[in-house]
């Protein structure tokens, strides 16, 4: 899929490889995409994370190794890359 800066807002993440991505792909391409997994951000007491279906944000964490990905909606998972970002880069 290519992706253009004047449609997309594109984040660098140096800590993942070309690698982890295929690894991951590989190991849950066969997977389905989670629509009512999107819905528990605006109903968490009614819907529980699905163990075979994947929402955009989740597959993300997951590939940046972000614990528990299934809690990461688009704009969570945007903040902890900006922040992992901007704590690589301070200095003592």
């Amino acid at each position: 899929m290519q992706l253009s800066f004047d449609k997309w807002d594109i984040y660098p993440v140096p800590w993942v490889t070309e690698k982890d991505v295929l690894e991951f792909l590989s190991k849950y391409n066969h997977c389905g995409y989670d629509f009512f997994g999107v819905a528990r951000f605006a109903f968490p007491f009614l819907i529980r994370e699905h163990k075979s279906l994947w929402f955009c944000s989740e597959s993300s964490a997951a590939i940046l190794l972000f614990i528990e990905p299934w809690r990461y909606d688009p704009v969570a998972l945007v903040t902890t890359v900006l922040s992992h970002d901007a704590i690589s880069k301070k200095s003592c």
